[in-house]
């Protein structure tokens, strides 16, 4: 009984947003890309409207805001009580989120260089560490996401 309530919460867990690299998904296609602001302490992006344009500020914190390039993609999560059901738009809606209600969440990623072999991501090509000494690959324009979704390239 243990294990299988076990198994239900990690399962809730992945689906509630885990970002897992689908192994067979192609890369982000970076359509979308914009100018957003980014906040290193908190490591996310912040609403537009929290940002003190002068001192370049979270409002009322000290925090340092930057604009960084910025992919973003759109998800549709289900409403439902206690459903974490996500799915990227224009993909086939999950049979048990049919009758229910959905919203648009917008999912941005930082734009940066990616390894095509080790994976390694950097914001900066100057600032990418290898995952491996004798890493051979090549780094490449990629979304921080690339490979998870909503950051999948469609079928």
């Amino acid at each position: 009984m243990r294990l299988r309530i076990l198994g239900v919460v990690l399962g809730l867990v992945a689906a509630r947003g885990l970002a897992i690299s689908l192994p067979d998904a192609k890369p982000c296609d970076m359509k979308s890309v914009a100018a957003a602001p980014y906040c290193d302490k908190c490591g996310a992006f912040v609403d537009a409207s929290t940002v003190d344009a002068e001192k370049k500020t979270h409002k009322g914190t000290d925090h340092a805001v930057r604009n960084v390039d910025a992919c973003s993609k759109t998800e549709v999560r289900c409403t439902a009580s206690g459903c974490s059901m996500a799915w990227t738009k224009g993909a086939t809606t999950p049979a048990c989120c049919k009758e229910h209600t959905t919203k648009d969440e917008v999912v941005r990623a930082r734009v940066g260089v990616r390894c095509g072999e080790c994976k390694a991501w950097a914001e900066k090509a100057s600032d990418l560490k290898h995952a491996k000494a004798d890493c051979k690959g090549t780094a490449s324009k990629s979304c921080e996401k690339s490979g998870t979704a909503p950051h999948v390239a469609p079928a």
